[in-house]
């Protein structure tokens, strides 16, 4: 396929899932997640040291690519977490949002900061080291 000028989407690295620390599907992605088609190849989902790794740089990238971080103590980020939030519930805002990137799930305040303490349950003694 590759020497006839065509390419295709083999599969996608799906969505992290804050509540469960496991990948789901994207939903703006019809192939397989690479979980999907490992087991579907092995019998198995994926695991181990190289799949931990994979999993926390995948997984940070997913939760953390357009975030806002403020200070600790910061006095504007009630603001700007009420901003965020009232943006969110603007239909025109939103449809703008998705039409740009896709529809994804959006977190902010609380919500964001669980995503991070989840993000954290990925980093064990050899994650980072696999290679």
């Amino acid at each position: 396929m590759i020497a006839e000028g065509k390419a295709y989407t083999w599969f996608h690295h799906g969505l992290l899932d804050v509540a469960t620390g496991n990948h789901v599907k994207d939903p703006n992605f019809t192939e397989p997640t690479l979980e999907a088609l490992y087991e579907e190849r092995w019998g198995v989902a994926p695991s181990g040291d190289f799949y931990d790794a994979y999993k926390l740089v995948k997984s940070w990238r997913d939760a953390l690519q357009k975030a806002f971080w403020v200070n600790a103590g910061n006095p504007n980020k009630d603001k700007l977490v009420d901003a965020l939030n009232k943006m969110l519930m603007d239909p025109d805002s939103v449809a703008a949002i998705e039409k740009k990137v896709g529809k994804y799930e959006w977190r902010t305040g609380v919500d964001g900061d669980n995503a991070v303490k989840t993000l954290k349950t990925f980093i064990t003694p050899t994650a980072p080291k696999s290679r």
